[in-house]
């Protein structure tokens, strides 16, 4: 479990201290915030559900997230990661065109999970987050 949490916190902090500071435009860290997260996992053909938080944007449309999801898979320990996204409104106004539902936050991206309760492996996965709550 300490190897894990380490892992993680080691990962960011490598992303923090390689942002140049010509980048501070393009690469802002987000404030305190919780999303609701939906994950397939491709290796064990599952789903798993959980909360994670975007961690920084870059260029207003891509996200770095991390997550904690539990799978709904008997028998499979719950999972910690960091993914990848874009974020849907923002890539829709970017595009030119209006995101009707302004309460709703919708970013699809790639993870990469670790399971907490076996061996350290990672383990890629699909998501999509819906909701998002700004403390």
């Amino acid at each position: 479990m300490r190897i894990k949490i380490l892992f993680l916190s080691i990962a960011i902090a490598v992303l923090c201290s390689f942002t140049p500071a010509f980048a501070q435009e393009n690469f802002k860290f987000e404030g305190i915030n919780l999303q609701g997260d939906t994950l397939y996992l491709p290796n064990s053909g599952s789903f798993a559900i959980g909360a994670g938080t975007t961690i920084a944007t870059i260029y207003d449309m891509a996200e770095l997230r991390g997550m904690y999801v539990s799978p709904l898979k008997d028998g499979v320990g719950d999972k910690i990661g960091l993914g990848v996204g874009v974020s849907i409104n923002k890539l829709i106004e970017k595009a030119g065109g209006t995101w009707l539902l302004k309460g709703l936050a919708t970013s699809v991206g790639l993870a990469g999970l670790i399971d907490m309760k076996d061996k350290p492996k990672i383990e890629p996965a699909l998501y999509v987050t819906i909701v998002k709550v700004t403390f």
